[in-house]
């Protein structure tokens, strides 16, 4: 079995992991989990990406890094079942 995820889904991510454990706790068979995501920074500390993919990664530097983006999520999820 593969579950295949977006890293910058953080409830999904623990879903899908959930999702893997619970399966091979249950059938005893091995579990991929297959994490889509992108190297915000390039391959190491020397390698400067936009070199070579400038439009690439203008866009990716124009996302909010998750810790951020998951605790708006968070927050705007709350306010909203406040207001429920």
């Amino acid at each position: 079995m593969c579950v295949c995820v977006m890293c910058n889904k953080t409830q999904e991510v623990v879903k899908a992991c959930q999702l893997a454990m619970a399966y091979r706790d249950k059938f005893r068979k091995d579990v991929i989990v297959d994490y889509i995501c992108y190297r915000k920074w390039g391959h190491n500390e020397l390698d400067e990406p936009s070199f070579t993919q400038p439009l690439m990664y203008s866009t990716i530097r124009s996302r909010p890094n998750i810790p951020d983006a998951y605790a708006t999520r968070l927050v705007v999820s709350f306010c909203y079942c406040l207001l429920c």
